[in-house]
């Protein structure tokens, strides 16, 4: 399932706990930053936020942002897991921008090529629409 727009997302991670992260499309990190796809696929790659990390999601591991916020924030008194719910606040508030996050975790955009080569292969999976009809003089 592809998402029109990156967006605040709660991740299982690991050991269970639920984390704080944005999803994102792969072509807005650079390619030899992104980790690879694996396999069975069907995933969306997310940044984790506080820890910097860029990893495939299964959808099943993924809970929607504010339907869950106040169960999930309670889970972890840590400072990074703050830290990390309030970064992917004010990314739904839109007071930080997605370039902003990528840029404070290290991990380099993609480029225009790289973006555009993303939008040039999501169009040729597109059912190709008939052509509209020239209007009579």
């Amino acid at each position: 399932q592809r998402r029109e727009q990156s967006t605040s997302v709660w991740v299982r991670i690991k050991n269970g706990v639920m984390w704080p992260g944005i999803t994102l499309d792969a072509q807005d990190v650079a390619k030899k930053h992104r980790p690879d796809k694996p396999k069975d696929a069907g995933g969306l790659l997310v940044l984790l936020l506080g820890r910097n990390d860029l990893e495939w999601v299964k959808q099943h591991e993924i809970a929607e942002w504010e339907a869950n916020l106040r169960a999930f924030k309670r889970e972890n008194s840590a400072r990074t897991f703050k830290d990390a719910v309030q970064l992917a606040s004010d990314f739904l508030k839109k007071s930080v921008t997605l370039a902003r996050i990528l840029k404070d975790a290290q991990i380099p955009e993609g480029s225009r090529e790289e973006r555009e080569e993303g939008r040039r292969k999501q169009r040729a999976d597109e059912p190709e629409l008939p052509p509209i009809p020239k209007a009579k003089k």
